[in-house]
């Protein structure tokens, strides 16, 4: 599919009020579905925020044990 039909698709999905659509796999391999307001692959996205929340987990438990 061009990038103009997945732009298409995009729009639609934001037109019709959805979270999320149908796009061009990531970069990483992974599905097809993205976020419609950042065009950000769902499972990148999932993974990078456990990530972000494990760090944030880490620096609470060291300032606690300080």
């Amino acid at each position: 599919m061009s990038s103009a039909a997945m732009l298409a698709e995009r729009w639609k999905a934001v037109e019709a009020g959805k979270v999320r659509y149908q796009g061009q796999p990531c970069k990483h391999g992974h599905g097809t579905e993205r976020y419609t307001l950042t065009n950000a692959c769902v499972v990148c996205n999932r993974a990078r925020v456990s990530a972000y929340q494990q760090r944030l987990r880490e620096r609470v438990k060291r300032c606690r044990d300080n």
